[in-house]
């Protein structure tokens, strides 16, 4: 067989099957989640289960098996032989087995054959891939060129090999004709970033993709690819942690072209769980309740997440004792998700810190003993909660240590109101003064002229 020497074979520069670059994380243990592995697996395609089931296996003691033997029976659809090695190598270290024993013939042993055979395949294939492309390449067919490059990252993406699937990538851009070719592009390349985790070069490209996406769809801003957009910027955003913004983006995702576009990337369950809770966390009220209560597209995802759904309106209603044991039932099942799970604590943590701040907003003072009712906790750690928020800035107010009764600090409205009055004093002597400059300069008929050397006009007050 004669490849072409620009074009690598497949699995030679195919990368491990946990991005090289991905940023170090906190250990995560899922416990005793309560979720259908398959149906949530079957939500994605492609690289995004493989990635998905990989982590279930990493995080969640219980499943890890069955999410092992998910993987590989999925992986073999594919051409990925490295990582059809690695997770066998998983599973085998899971079950160790004596080489005495027998193993029956439907268990999920390694099958070097089965290995063999997809590498000549892969190999074949590319062969005949690069024979088309040189011929279109030489009767400057550009579609069909283009065409071509699609199917061969394509047969290097089912081989896991991204780099060799980012240099068909680039050279692809020379024959895009139309920009919705280019914006088509701008995505394979996202989705690419994505699986290898590189959130800052996301951006980027999400940047370029944006102002393509300005021109090519003025007349429709909720457009097909206007929703992948929203939906993998928020997906970036998330993971560097700005969750504010992260919620935005995720709430202009259109349900209906979210399904078609992004089983590769996200589902719709992905944008209810992490706009849901990136909006609980950053959100004031009036905003929980326009954004995303109130909002008739969002709606749709969180019918998706029921209990997510009841976490929100909970939380609007000043129910926090049932919101937040409603979300620590939920927290097994978040800490399974591949791109939310790193940040759960976080936004749990700032969920309970804007519950607290809220409850106490009315009050002018509040007995600590049925604030720590309303949220689940002893005195004692409501106590130390709330010194927190205080020394943070995030509520006014003074402890009585004894009575356990929080109080509300006054502001002083009387040296409030000279503050104001001496600011307003200094702008107005500010503006008499120029005044009168004004008038002298007018009297005394003085004319202003600028640096001739400079090129620039007479000018007189």
């Amino acid at each position: 067989m004669s490849v072409p020497v620009n074009m690598p074979l497949p699995m030679q520069n195919a990368i491990e099957p946990v991005p090289a670059n991905a940023p170090p994380t906190e250990k995560i243990v899922a416990e005793s989640p309560s979720i259908d592995l398959e149906v949530y697996a079957s939500r994605y395609n492609g690289m995004a289960r493989l990635q998905r089931l990989m982590h279930v296996a990493e995080v969640c003691p219980i499943l890890r098996e069955e999410a092992l033997k998910m993987a590989i029976t999925y992986v073999q659809t594919t051409h990925n032989v490295n990582l059809y090695t690695f997770l066998h190598k998983q599973l085998s270290e899971l079950n160790p087995t004596s080489p005495a024993e027998q193993v029956p013939a439907d268990s999920f042993a390694y099958d070097p054959v089965w290995v063999e055979t997809k590498m000549k395949g892969a190999a074949l294939q590319l062969e005949k891939l690069s024979v088309e492309l040189r011929f279109y390449k030489s009767r400057s067919f550009t579609e069909s060129a283009r065409r071509s490059l699609e199917e061969i990252a394509d047969l290097y993406l089912s081989c896991g090999d991204l780099e060799s699937v980012r240099e068909c990538h680039s050279r692809m851009y020379g024959y895009c004709t139309g920009v919705e070719d280019k914006m088509d592009l701008l995505f394979r390349i996202i989705q690419v970033i994505i699986y290898r985790q590189d959130w800052n070069e996301a951006m980027k490209y999400i940047t370029k993709t944006r102002s393509l996406d300005v021109k090519m769809e003025v007349h429709r801003p909720n457009g097909p690819f206007h929703t992948r957009l929203e939906c993998v910027a928020g997906l970036a955003e998330l993971q560097q942690k700005n969750y504010k913004v992260a919620a935005e983006h995720f709430l202009n995702a259109n349900f209906v072209y979210l399904e078609q576009f992004l089983a590769s990337s996200v589902s719709p369950n992905d944008v209810a769980v992490c706009g849901g809770l990136c909006a609980l966390a950053t959100f004031d009220r009036p905003e929980l309740k326009c954004q995303v209560i109130a909002s008739t597209p969002f709606k749709l995802f969180l019918e998706q997440e029921p209990q997510l759904r009841d976490i929100i309106l909970m939380f609007h209603d000043s129910k926090y004792a049932s919101c937040l044991t409603l979300l620590d039932e939920i927290r097994d099942n978040l800490l399974v998700q591949m791109y939310i799970a790193p940040h759960v604590s976080t936004l749990y943590a700032k969920i309970r810190q804007r519950a607290m701040i809220q409850y106490f907003s009315p009050y002018q003072s509040a007995d600590m003993h049925k604030m720590a009712a309303a949220f689940n906790s002893s005195v004692g750690d409501l106590e130390n909660e709330v010194v927190q928020l205080i020394q943070d800035g995030h509520i006014q107010a003074r402890i009585d240590s004894h009575h356990k009764i929080l109080y509300a600090r006054e502001a002083d409205q009387r040296t409030s109101s000279f503050k104001r009055a001496l600011a307003l004093e200094k702008n107005f002597q500010r503006i008499a003064k120029m005044t009168i400059l004004r008038a002298a300069v007018l009297q005394s008929k003085i004319l202003v002229k600028s640096d001739i050397r400079t090129g620039g006009n007479k000018q007189a007050p």
